[in-house]
C-alpha cells in the first residue's frame, strides 16, 4: 500500500510536531506500509528511507483550498499516486485530496476553554471541523475522552474514530559524558531544579504552578525552576507574575534549547511537572520517563492513563494539590527512584508493535 503523510508542523507546535515524527517512524517499520511519501512546505525537510515531496506553489495552494472550502466544493487535485493520507493535524490542503484522507484530532479544548482562544481562531476551528468532517475516512485520536468529544460535538460516526496512541518519539542523541559536561556548563548547574517544559499557552497552566512553587520555596529555598517554550502568547504575563511573586532568582528560563542537550534537562532534574489543564497525551511524560525523571503530573483525560502508577497525580485547578505533590515528591527520595524504574518499564506499553497493529485496522 502507497501511504503519504501531510507534513507541515515544526518544533513551535509543541508535540504537534513530536507526534507527526513518531506518526513517520513508526509506519517505516509497518510490513502493509510499501512506499511512505512526505509531503511538505519545508524546503530542507529530509528524512532516510523515506520520499519527500516538496508542495510547490504552497501558499498560492492553500488560499486556493480555503476558497473551496468556503464554497463547500473539494476537488481532487492534490496528493496522486498513493492509497491514503494521513494527516497528524489539520490543513486546508486536505480539501484538494485526491486520496483517502485519515486525520488526527489532537484535542477539542475550545469547548472547555474558550477564554483560551481568540475569536479568530475560534471561527477557524469551527470552520475547519465542518470541512473536514465532509472529507475525511477516519479521525484518529489518543484519548478515549478525545473520541467522545469528536462523535459528541462534531456529530461523527464513531465507527470511524480510532484512538492509537503514538508511540514515543526520542531524537537520536548519544548520552555521552563529555555532552553532560557541556550540558553542565551550558546551564551553570550547580542547584537543583524542577523541569516544566511548556509552550506559554494558558492551558499549560504556568500561573497555578508558579504560585504553587512559590509555597515549596518557602520551604526549600534552593530549588529552583526551569522553563522551557517559545516567548509567545503569555509569556509577559508569565514573566509579571514571577516578579509580582518575587521568584526572579528561582526561576531560570530557557528559550531555543540545543537539542543535545535536553535529555540532560530531564536527566538531571529534581523531578519533571506537567500541569496542563487539557490534554490527549503529554509528550513532556514521555521524555520524563526516557530520562528517567520522576513525574509529577494531572491527573485528568488521558493522561492519568498514561501516567498509570508511574508519577504523582493532582488536580491541576488546585493550586494547593499541586503544591502537595511537589512537596511529597520533592522530600521521598526512595520514591523518586521507584517512579524512574517504573517510568522506564511503562514506556514498553506504548510500543511502535502497538501503534501499527491498531494502525493496519485503517489500512
Amino acid at each position: 500500500m502507497k501511504v503519504g503523510i501531510l507534513f507541515l508542523s515544526n518544533q513551535k507546535m509543541g508535540g504537534v510536531y513530536q507526534y507527526s515524527l513518531s506518526f513517520i517512524d513508526s509506519l517505516l517499520k509497518n510490513k502493509n506500509v510499501k512506499e511512505l511519501t512526505v509531503f511538505t512546505n519545508k524546503n530542507d525537510l529530509t528524512i532516510k528511507n523515506v520520499k519527500v515531496v516538496l508542495i510547490k506553489n504552497y501558499s498560492l495552494k492553500l488560499i486556493f483550498s480555503i476558497f473551496f472550502g468556503a464554497m463547500s466544493i473539494f476537488p481532487k487535485l492534490l496528493f496522486k499516486k498513493i492509497d491514503l493520507l494521513f494527516a497528524p493535524a489539520y490543513s486546508p490542503l486536505l480539501f484538494l485530496s485526491k486520496s483517502q484522507i485519515n486525520i488526527t484530532i489532537h484535542d477539542l479544548q475550545e469547548i472547555y476553554f474558550p477564554e483560551n482562544f481568540n475569536k479568530t481562531t475560534l471561527f477557524w476551528r469551527k470552520f475547519m471541523y465542518q470541512r473536514i468532517k465532509k472529507i475525511v475516512s477516519n479521525i484518529i485520536t489518543e484519548s478515549s475522552y478525545v473520541k467522545e468529544d469528536i462523535a459528541r460535538y462534531l456529530n461523527f460516526n464513531k465507527d470511524k474514530i480510532h484512538v492509537i496512541e503514538s508511540p514515543p518519539y526520542f531524537d537520536k542523541w548519544n548520552l555521552t559524558l563529555n555532552t553532560e559536561r557541556e550540558f553542565k556548563n551550558y546551564i551553570n548547574q550547580n542547584f537543583e531544579y524542577i523541569f516544566f517544559p511548556a509552550q506559554f499557552w494558558k492551558h499549560k497552566n504556568h500561573e497555578r504552578v508558579l504560585k504553587a512553587f512559590s509555597e515549596f520555596s518557602k520551604d526549600f529555598k534552593l530549588v529552583k525552576m526551569i522553563l522551557t517554550g517559545n516567548k509567545n502568547r503569555e509569556y509577559n504575563s508569565i514573566l509579571d507574575l514571577i516578579t509580582k511573586l518575587k521568584l526572579r532568582d528561582k526561576i531560570i528560563f530557557f528559550h531555543r534549547i540545543p537539542q543535545k542537550f535536553m535529555p540532560y534537562f530531564f536527566k538531571n532534574s529534581v523531578f519533571t511537572i506537567a500541569p496542563t489543564l487539557h490534554e490527549s497525551i503529554s509528550i513532556p511524560v514521555f521524555e520524563a520517563f526516557q530520562y528517567q525523571s520522576p513525574v509529577c503530573a494531572s491527573g485528568i483525560l488521558a493522561i492519568k492513563d498514561q501516567v498509570s502508577d508511574c508519577g504523582l497525580l493532582f488536580n491541576p485547578e488546585s493550586i494547593e494539590d499541586i503544591y502537595k505533590c511537589m512537596h511529597k515528591l520533592y522530600v521521598d527520595r526512595d520514591l523518586r527512584e521507584k517512579l524512574k524504574l517504573k517510568g522506564k518499564k511503562r514506556l514498553k506499553y506504548f510500543s511502535v508493535s502497538r501503534f501499527n497493529k491498531k494502525i493496519n485496522k485503517i489500512l
